[in-house]
């Protein structure tokens, strides 16, 4: 079969590799649409430490059941699919207390295992979600990066009336507003330094957008809030330098986060 194929650091293309065998417990997916993620890129360019090459990568991705392996009574051949990436063994002591996502065997399709760039992937059954009728296979591809919006906004845990700053408007800090929007806030800021990328925020429900370039960010939250500092902040540009600023502004009660997709990844911290 057909799959996109990084062989090693800057050494990528279409590939034809061996057609993958269900195991038991696993399907093999017909995959219809696939995204492209950041880290998709840090695997190109060498910067993924747990990938072993030869790898197929893709882990955003939607399909439909082609093959069962033995035991899968979940799903059926033909079923349409989306597909959780990060596979935990449910037994490890972070799996016991409800972490799988620090699940001491992890493994991430895409990264330790061939994924979603490809004619056919296996999967184990567990981490494919049959989809509703209402959802078209090419907007399931978007769940996975969707609900990571939706698990920070969780995670930060907003009451009615919050005001949320959004700083980057890229695909990550766009995903934000629109599930934030979803969620229900209504005072949601965006701010870049790109216009094209806040006029884009803002058709997506963004209440207002900053120009970091133009107007001092801080100062104009503080006047908007009558001095009482933005409840939630979300960096989706993955700034570092932002969590130092974040921690002078002096809140009641506050929550943010830094999400992004450089190396650096992410930090947490929430005052309450």
């Amino acid at each position: 079969m057909k799959a996109f194929q990084v062989r090693a650091p800057f050494e990528f293309g279409l590939a034809q590799v061996q057609v993958p065998q269900v195991a038991p417990g696993e399907v093999m997916v017909d995959v219809a649409y696939a995204g492209i993620c950041g880290s998709d890129m840090h695997i190109i360019h060498g910067q993924n430490a747990f990938v072993q090459f030869p790898r197929v990568t893709g882990h955003e991705f939607s399909g439909l059941v082609r093959e069962v392996g033995e035991g899968v009574e979940s799903l059926k051949v033909g079923d349409r699919v989306c597909v959780d990436p990060v596979i935990s063994c449910g037994t490890c002591y972070p799996c016991r207390i409800n972490r799988p996502n620090i699940c001491t065997r992890l493994q991430v399709i895409g990264v330790h295992r061939d994924g979603g760039f490809s004619e056919q992937v296996c999967v184990p059954a567990a981490n494919a979600h049959r989809l509703p009728d209402s959802m078209s296979l090419s907007h399931a591809a978007l769940v996975e990066p969707y609900s990571i919006a939706l698990n920070v906004l969780d995670r930060m845990q907003p009451h009615p009336g919050d005001s949320l700053l959004i700083y980057g408007a890229g695909v990550i800090g766009l995903t934000l507003v629109q599930m934030a929007r979803a969620l229900g806030l209504t005072d949601i800021t965006v701010t870049d330094v790109i216009d094209t990328r806040l006029e884009t925020a803002k058709a997506l429900g963004a209440s207002r957008t900053l120009n970091g370039k133009d107007v001092d960010v801080e100062a104009t939250m503080r006047e908007l809030t009558d001095g009482e500092g933005v409840p939630l902040i979300v960096d989706a540009a993955c700034i570092p330098a932002l969590m130092r600023r974040w921690c002078a502004w002096p809140r009641r009660r506050a929550a943010s986060a830094c999400w992004g997709s450089t190396p650096c990844r992410a930090t947490w911290c929430s005052w309450k």
